[in-house]
């Protein structure tokens, strides 16, 4: 895989360098996201992004003012690194923490968070020869991810906290069953996302909310 630096630029103002090996879709996913939130007209003091990668969903909601900080997670540390130097370049280091963890409950305890936004891993299937870094963005093997992250997001949450994660459709009753197990709400809030139009891959992004 090519390591040329690719760039973001959002609407105002945050720029953010990253490796394409950081990206498991958010380059372009943030922008639904954006367009869920937006359209909510609700405000968040504290946004956490689960696998976040290159950190493109978290950035484009700091810089449009719907979040006022941001806590980033992921498995792979240079992500992580990056992260840290695209806020420090955009002089949001006071507004941005970013943690290289495997798990939810490895994060510091005193965190909470009123929004969470993730594009996790979407397959439980394990494909043969593909690369390492497919292998870790797209697989999640017998849901490991998410049932941690389901099991453990719960002391973290503010009340009426939202979590909007990217899913497959075909996980849709998995994901509800993860959420409702933890007293969580589940919606279904967008079936449909732009950049996944035509695809056989059925993306969508899934509400889930705590009273």
């Amino acid at each position: 895989m090519s390591n040329v630096t690719q760039t973001l630029t959002f609407d105002n103002g945050i720029i953010i360098n990253y490796e394409p090996e950081m990206d498991g879709g958010g380059s372009t996913q943030y922008k639904d996201f954006l367009t869920y939130l937006k359209s909510s007209g609700k405000t968040y003091k504290h946004c956490f992004e689960w696998c976040s990668g290159l950190g493109a969903v978290g950035f484009s909601l700091l810089d449009a003012g719907i979040c006022e900080s941001i806590t980033f997670m992921d498995v792979y540390e240079p992500a992580i690194d990056s992260v840290l130097q695209n806020a420090k370049d955009n002089n949001v280091s006071d507004k941005v923490k970013a943690y290289h963890l495997d798990a939810v409950h490895k994060l510091s305890k005193d965190l909470k968070f009123d929004l969470v936004v993730g594009n996790p891993p979407h397959s439980e299937q394990n494909p043969q020869n593909w690369e390492d870094h497919w292998y870790r963005i797209i697989v999640d093997p017998d849901w490991k991810l998410h049932k941690e992250f389901f099991a453990n997001i719960g002391p973290y949450l503010e009340p009426n906290s939202d979590i909007i994660l990217s899913e497959t459709h075909t996980i849709r009753e998995d994901i509800s069953d993860m959420a409702e197990a933890q007293g969580l709400k589940f919606d279904n809030l967008i079936t449909d996302l732009e950049s996944y139009r035509g695809s056989d891959r059925g993306q969508g992004v899934f509400h889930v909310y705590k009273n």
